[in-house]
């Protein structure tokens, strides 16, 4: 069975050999920012530990036993994925990409290791291939449902949206019509000054947005002459920002952009999030294993051959101190 899908492109006669060009794939950058928890091959209970310590009159000897301390637990189920693909090299020997596959009609060889691969243009596409699970898993993240059917990634799980959404006990941010350069700083500025909770403010709260939100946010800073904040060059490089006279940062996420998935339903476009990094968490078995897969040329089926598998779920531990913004 034919694996590559080459109508694009003329038989060879001859063309300069170039470095193979790539589209730009966002990266899974969430999984940088909060509480990754590894170990899970099915579920993880995550204790939770809280005390009330009350007070009393003192000047006596007597001793009353008073306060409560609760143990709970965040219950977090990964769910189990792969990646499976394969190639047929000799497919390739007609077009310009000969120039890229190894001398000799025998395609056996080194790609059983990632630091290994001995051919060019393999190297390539798993290079590709690795952008675009990064990309995936950031917005399987946040966008995930299972209760959806338009994307084929997103409905295998729920992300972080999905999770809050049926904990329904966010705290709300005024919803608006629409997310524009007249209402972006008032939407961010009542997440920032008036909506988090006080509870969390001297645990380093951030706010969770897309990256067009981000850069409204940042236009509107602008236009409203406010050029005394001057964004760092690492703030810059990073798309976040620590938003003038608070203590909360701003961070844009690529999950949360409205372009990701197919069929994107409006209600997940355009939220924001508020709270602590570690009040998010994502749950897997190797923290590595969205960036380990095993490569090998398949002596019986005379192709190359990949598998990737990972484990990936997503839960937070007190979700009545997370502020959510969505339009109305």
């Amino acid at each position: 069975m034919a694996t590559f899908s080459l109508g694009g492109l003329s038989a060879y006669t001859e063309e300069n050999k170039a470095d193979i060009v790539t589209k730009s794939i966002l990266g899974a950058k969430t999984m940088g920012l909060i509480d990754v928890r590894a170990g899970i091959k099915s579920a993880m209970k995550i204790p939770i530990l809280d005390t009330t310590s009350n007070f009393q009159v003192g000047g006596s000897c007597a001793f009353n036993t008073s306060g409560t301390t609760t143990v709970t637990q965040t219950t977090i189920t990964p769910v189990a994925l792969k990646l499976n693909m394969s190639w047929c090299p000799s497919e390739l020997e007609a077009y310009f990409t000969q120039k890229y596959l190894k001398a000799g009609s025998m395609y056996s060889g080194t790609y059983d290791s990632q630091d290994g691969i001995d051919n060019l243009f393999f190297t390539a596409i798993t290079d590709r291939i690795q952008a675009y699970i990064n990309k995936q898993v950031e917005a399987m993240l946040w966008l995930g449902n299972t209760a959806t059917t338009a994307d084929a990634n997103l409905k295998l799980m729920n992300g972080f949206i999905k999770t809050i959404d049926t904990a329904a006990t966010a705290v709300a941010a005024t919803a608006q019509t629409a997310i524009t350069l007249s209402t972006v700083r008032g939407i961010f500025e009542e997440i920032i000054f008036q909506k988090i909770p006080n509870a969390i403010l001297n645990d380093n709260p951030v706010v969770f947005c897309s990256q067009e939100d981000y850069r409204l946010l940042l236009n509107k800073l602008w236009v409203d002459n406010l050029y005394h904040y001057i964004p760092t060059s690492g703030e810059n490089a990073g798309l976040e920002l620590t938003y003038p006279g608070s203590n909360v940062k701003v961070i844009a996420v690529p999950g949360l952009n409205s372009d990701n998935g197919t069929g994107l339903p409006t209600a997940a476009k355009h939220r924001i999030f508020a709270g602590t990094a570690n009040n998010f968490v994502v749950g897997v078995d190797l923290e590595n294993d969205i960036q380990n897969f095993d490569l090998w040329y398949s002596k019986d089926n005379r192709e190359v051959r990949m598998v990737m598998d990972f484990k990936l779920g997503v839960a937070n531990h007190f979700t009545d101190q997370i502020v959510q913004y969505k339009n109305i």
